[in-house]
């Protein structure tokens, strides 16, 4: 069969082993087709299951599956470690973080613990609320910060934990972040208490709840939760815990998917970077998959890098909007984050769907982003990327 000639046929099965046997079984029928698989050309005139692995993969088919394996063994040793941790992390932090905050704590840790870069985030934010809880200076505890954190969405998400949990968390935030204030979103049970301890001590109050005004005079646990979610306290706690297990049940299948496809989308998002970012894009695919985003974080983040990188912005800007329909606002924001992070033309893109709408900071953050990328085009100019 002359390769030169053969027809290309459009293969949608994401597995690879899947399309060689497919191409085989073309070249049975006397039919001369290629495919793209994740950028290469595959040909059913010469193909072999070693041969394309090594095209695809740079390893042999044996060799792939024995990295696969190793990966899995290390995930389930992993989350077996952080697994023991669990009742550790639970009592220190019922230690240092107010009462009506155990409970929240509790179902934080449990949900959070078995992620590898979620159970570090615990641990490095208990050190840091252990520090503010001894009533230590913010500088000590900001210090802290800046050694623990390694990159800004570690920073991020350490921030967060502290800043929900710790007494002083607003306060450390404003000091490790560099900005003037943060809203810190409350509970509904909370913002009721908080009412009706102020009724207790005979003052007036009222707070605004997701627009709905609540008075010190008449609020109630269970008119307040009628008022906002159309069920009692009770009904809503079973309602939520319900919610959580059949979230957790999701993510666990989306997680498991994820850990399969790990591989191919580390080896697919290397046609999108520099290579000299490629050790750090296999460590931010991991930690998005056992984050319990699964596969589709990053799946959809390549979509929009392969757009930017072979068509134009106004596209990639019209897909992702298609995208964000399936997405809640965290896992929107992680697929932000690895356009940021990876993507060459990712910092424009962001400052771009933004219409301006960032803060001074997040405007420092693409401007750095857009400098490396603006250096590795440089080092990598007239390499065949």
């Amino acid at each position: 069969m002359d390769k030169s000639k053969a027809v290309l046929i459009h293969f949608y099965d994401g597995n690879l082993e899947t399309a060689v046997k497919f191409l085989i079984k073309m070249r049975e029928k006397g039919e001369n087709v290629y495919i793209k698989f994740n950028g290469h050309n595959l040909y059913s005139a010469d193909v072999t299951m070693d041969s394309a692995y090594q095209i695809v993969t740079n390893h042999t088919k044996e060799e792939f599956e024995a990295g696969k394996k190793k990966i899995y063994e290390d995930v389930d040793k992993e989350i077996e470690e952080a697994t023991d941790k669990i009742r550790y992390w639970v009592e220190r932090g019922e230690k240092v973080i107010p009462r009506y905050l155990h409970k929240e704590w509790v179902a934080f840790v449990f949900d959070n613990a078995k992620s590898i870069f979620a159970g570090e985030g615990i641990e490095e934010s208990l050190e840091i609320m252990e520090l503010l809880h001894n009533n230590a200076p913010v500088s000590e505890a900001e210090k802290l910060y800046r050694e623990k954190v390694k990159d800004g969405v570690e920073g991020y998400i350490l921030v967060e934990i502290v800043g929900k949990y710790s007494e002083r968390g607003k306060e450390f935030a404003v000091a490790a972040l560099k900005i003037p204030e943060i809203e810190v979103t409350s509970t509904l049970e909370k913002a009721v208490n908080d009412l009706l301890e102020a009724k207790k001590q005979g003052k007036k109050a009222f707070a605004d709840f997701d627009g709905h005004i609540l008075l010190s005079e008449n609020v109630t646990m269970d008119s307040a939760f009628m008022d906002i979610y159309g069920l009692t306290k009770e009904e809503f706690d079973k309602k939520r815990k319900k919610d959580e297990l059949d979230s957790l049940k999701q993510q666990y299948r989306e997680v498991k998917r994820g850990i399969k496809a790990l591989p191919e989308l580390v080896e697919k998002g290397r046609q999108y970077i520099y290579p000299q970012k490629f050790e750090e894009w296999e460590k931010a695919v991991y930690i998005n998959i056992m984050t319990g985003y699964g596969a589709f974080v990053v799946e959809d983040a390549l979509k929009i890098m392969d757009i930017l990188e072979n068509s134009t912005m106004e596209e990639a800007f019209e897909t992702l909007k298609v995208l964000d329909q399936n997405h809640s606002g965290g896992s929107m924001g992680a697929v932000e984050r690895l356009l940021v992070d990876f993507a060459k033309k990712g910092p424009e893109f962001v400052e771009m769907i933004k219409m301006g709408r960032i803060s001074a900071e997040y405007k420092d953050i693409l401007d750095r982003k857009k400098a490396e990328n603006d250096e590795l085009k440089a080092i990598n100019a007239g390499k065949n990327l």
